[in-house]
């Protein structure tokens, strides 16, 4: 049930972020107040590191940005991780 629930967040929160992505895109096009990066970064390090992955390539959104092609992946690890541990706690 813990491993479904989290799954479930994640799916939700990955499409959270992916529309951040975009509403900082639509805004980067306006040239209007963005959302900060230590933001975006940081909504991608919670768990939304696919959500942040698609809107780098599908958006083509800060996909030149160093610190977004290293964290980015490194979020990707850290969600992995958090299913895979609340998994083996489930199943001990």
């Amino acid at each position: 049930m813990k491993v479904q629930l989290l799954c479930i967040f994640l799916i939700i929160w990955n499409i959270f972020v992916f529309l951040i992505y975009a509403l900082d895109k639509a805004l980067a096009k306006m040239n209007a107040r963005r959302i900060s990066e230590l933001a975006l970064l940081g909504y991608a390090l919670i768990g939304g590191g696919l959500g942040a992955l698609a809107g780098v390539f599908i958006l083509r959104h800060k996909s030149q940005h160093k610190l977004f092609r290293a964290v980015i992946p490194l979020s990707l690890v850290t969600s992995a991780a958090l299913i895979y541990f609340v998994f083996l706690k489930v199943l001990s």
